[in-house]
């Protein structure tokens, strides 16, 4: 998966179906969802802002280079009453590949491990490593991680590689070192957008080097000629172009990605720096009767299943590898999951 394309997170980017660790509400504001899940996005519509916010991701040091997406959101509150429009742009990273370490294992010796196992995959990220002192790969300090979460970046011709990405996790997932994967284009950061002022209308700082030569003569005509009613005020520092009739966010928007398609215009948006969030996809551990992941399904999953629901002390299992055994989908772990787990393992159904 080289690109996400249209949403293999989001709407298909983001329909991912990852293990969600903080909690998430539709109508909460995205600085209260924490590390989420990528569908948060999967009723948000998406929108072509035409490159205007590229700058979104020079802002939180992410560059051009990284894929994005923009999504907005609709919100009514009842108390208060009010109605909100919140924009998001989410950045996909197609280079970069995140495990995390079994919590039951040293980590030390689990990162040794996992390290040895990377530069057979990878051997010229372990060059890069020994010629630049760098490292082989990076923890990921966030507090709503797990501990134990290690990313690592993949430059050149095997980035997005899905069948080199595949086998590395099988080759940690059979090593018993590694409770979560995501694989190229399952990781995204996002940020919350917001315009600089609640005031009706587009707002163009004309100090802003993108707005400098702001021409309103031509865009005036350019309004009038694509049908939309609206003046054009001069403030001491900016343009405000006002509608005469009340237009929708994503109205406004489309005509704000217009301008800058044409002249190069970016209107006053912000992007508040304490929002700024990971949204992860698929956790390509998460399979349906892969209790141990070890990337097979036999005998060994039934058995760790059954000791599990025995409520064996001396068993270890993973919270993946729980989310794996609910195989009669009733939201139970029983015994009869163990029966569905051993009659497929039959061919019985």
């Amino acid at each position: 998966m080289k690109k996400l394309i249209a949403l293999t997170m989001a709407l298909s980017i983001l329909s991912g179906v990852g293990v969600c660790t903080g909690s998430v509400c539709a109508a909460d504001p995205p600085y209260s969802w924490g590390l989420t899940t990528s569908d948060v996005f999967s009723d948000m519509q998406q929108l072509d802002d035409k490159g205007m916010l590229a700058w979104v991701g020079r802002s939180v040091g992410l560059g051009t280079e990284v894929d994005y997406k923009v999504f907005t959101k609709h919100v009514v509150r009842d108390d208060p009453e009010v109605e909100l429009d919140f924009l998001y742009v989410a950045h996909i990273y197609d280079d970069r590949l995140r495990f995390v370490l079994r919590s039951d294992l040293d980590e030390a010796e689990a990162r040794q491990q996992a390290a040895e196992i990377i530069k057979q995959y990878y051997p010229t990220l372990a060059e890069q490593k020994e010629s630049e002192s760098t490292v082989l790969f990076c923890m990921v300090k966030d507090p709503l991680t797990p501990e134990g979460t290690y990313e690592l970046s993949v430059p050149g011709e095997q980035k997005g590689d899905a069948e080199t990405a595949d086998a590395l996790m099988r080759e940690l997932a059979k090593a018993g070192l590694i409770s979560e994967f995501y694989s190229w284009g399952q990781i995204a950061r996002y940020q919350n957008v917001e315009k600089y002022s609640g005031d009706a209308g587009l707002s163009y700082d004309t100090g802003s080097s993108s707005n400098t030569a702001f021409d309103s003569d031509a865009v005036a005509e350019y309004l009038l000629a694509n049908g939309f009613d609206c003046t054009i005020e001069k403030g001491t520092e900016h343009y405000r172009i006002i509608p005469k009739e009340e237009m929708t966010f994503v109205e406004e928007f489309a005509l704000a990605a217009d301008l800058h398609e044409a002249y190069g215009y970016r209107p006053e948006y912000v992007c508040p720096a304490s929002v700024d969030q990971t949204a992860l996809g698929t956790n390509s551990l998460a399979v349906d009767g892969d209790i141990n992941l070890d990337c097979s399904i036999d005998i060994a999953d039934s058995v760790l299943l059954s000791r599990f629901i025995a409520e064996d002390k001396e068993i270890q299992i993973t919270s993946t590898g729980v989310g794996n055994s609910d195989l009669d989908k009733d939201g139970n772990i029983t015994m009869s999951d163990v029966s569905v787990l051993l009659r497929n393992l039959a061919h019985l159904d």
